[in-house]
């Protein structure tokens, strides 16, 4: 006699449900009335990211990165970053979702920052996350790389739906982007290197020297090598077949690249 059930997520506008009830008697009459149950929107807060913890050398510009950050309904409306610890540094832009500061110089052993990112959706409600950022004494350490990988962005869906991911792959045809990502770390502590540059080749029926650079608070960086479709005899287009991607240096300040190991990764144009 008395039903429940779960409300709809809806719109900014809200929305209604209906129902018809029907009752029957011993005998077999039967009456019927309506009912609408108004649904109301109810804002879900934020989810702040910022990003994960860092390091870096002294006086290295370092990138925070609160682009993970998302709202589920109405929308992110505004960033905020400030510090919480350590030696006091001036963020270019407090309100940007990737803010950038210089590192102070530090002591031996180096000290910890510590960020918090509070991030408003259009409806007021709030959400905070935190990050560190090891800074190090300006010397000599080693910097690796741990992985190294290709695949392409592909875009899904249409108008406030539409969306781009990138997505791994080691075939492509001739024509397409080739997008070479590779992920730097501190071969020390083995945390995500910022602001490392990363020299690649790529072998094959044909050869490309790609310059990519720099690394993000993530330690990684990527570049895209642009293959040509074929047109005609005289322009047949990149050579189809195997090619292999190999790091062959990487530079950042106040690092000597490891280069002992060879790191690289094979794909096909077809």
């Amino acid at each position: 006699m008395q039903p429940r059930f779960t409300a709809p997520d809806v719109g900014l506008q809200g929305g209604s449900v209906s129902f018809l009830l029907t009752v029957t008697d011993a005998g077999g009459l039967q009456s019927t009335d309506n009912c609408v149950v108004n649904v109301s929107w109810v804002n879900e807060p934020p989810i702040a990211n910022a990003g994960p913890d860092s390091s870096s050398s002294e006086q290295e510009v370092v990138m925070l990165d609160g682009s993970a950050s998302e709202d589920p309904d109405d929308g992110i409306s505004s960033y905020r970053w400030h510090q919480k610890t350590g030696t006091p540094v001036t963020l270019d832009d407090p309100t940007a979702v990737k803010p950038s500061f210089r590192a102070p110089g530090v002591k031996p052993g180096g000290e910890s920052l510590a960020f918090q990112l509070t991030v408003s959706d259009t409806g007021g409600l709030q959400s905070t996350d935190d990050c560190v950022v090891d800074v190090a004494e300006a010397q000599t350490g080693t910097v690796e790389i741990n992985d190294l990988e290709t695949g392409t962005y592909v875009t899904s869906g249409r108008g406030k739906n539409k969306s781009t991911a990138f997505v791994l792959t080691d075939v492509f045809r001739a024509g397409e982007s080739v997008v070479i990502r590779a992920y730097v770390v501190n071969a020390t502590s083995d945390r995500p290197l910022a602001n490392a540059a990363v020299a690649i080749t790529v072998t094959g029926p044909e050869t490309a020297i790609l310059l990519i650079g720099l690394s993000d608070a993530n330690g990684m960086v990527e570049a895209a090598w642009n293959t040509s479709p074929p047109k005609n005899r005289i322009k047949p287009g990149t050579p189809s077949g195997t090619y292999t991607a190999t790091v062959n240096n990487v530079t950042a300040n106040g690092y000597t690249w490891e280069g002992v190991s060879t790191i690289s990764t094979t794909f096909t144009i077809r």
